[in-house]
């Protein structure tokens, strides 16, 4: 690092913003966990503008999974759709988790800039 970038993040872990604050649904200066998406207006959203509005009790969150493959439905279908995902937990074991029928279920997958995409190929 340049001697100015040592002397900024020298000075805001002193103050208390650390380059990494753990998981929290609320948005925390210096947590690297995030995201964002664009709605239909194109506004631009983060992760936690959409967590602000959402119902906590209706999400499941898993840390430390390692998706391994994406599941796909291909039988009657001119596209395939995502249905489910194969995991690891932290302690090896194998999982599955799948949508529930219907609208408003979503699995979502994060790996990274290149991690996604290779998951996706990985995963025909």
């Amino acid at each position: 690092m340049r001697q100015w970038q040592s002397a900024v993040r020298d000075g805001l872990v002193e103050v208390g913003v650390l380059p990494y604050n753990g998981f929290t649904y609320d948005h925390m200066y210096g947590t690297k966990i995030g995201g964002t998406i664009f709605d239909q207006n194109g506004q631009r959203h983060t992760a936690a503008d959409l967590l602000e509005y959402a119902n906590p009790s209706g999400l499941t969150l898993l840390l430390h999974a390692s998706v391994h493959k994406v599941l796909f439905r291909i039988k009657g279908k001119a596209r395939p759709v995502a249905h489910g995902v194969v995991f690891r937990d932290a302690t090896g074991a194998k999982h599955r988790a799948y949508l529930k029928n219907g609208p408003k279920n979503e699995i979502i997958v994060s790996a990274g800039a290149l991690g996604s995409p290779q998951l996706l190929m990985l995963s025909g």
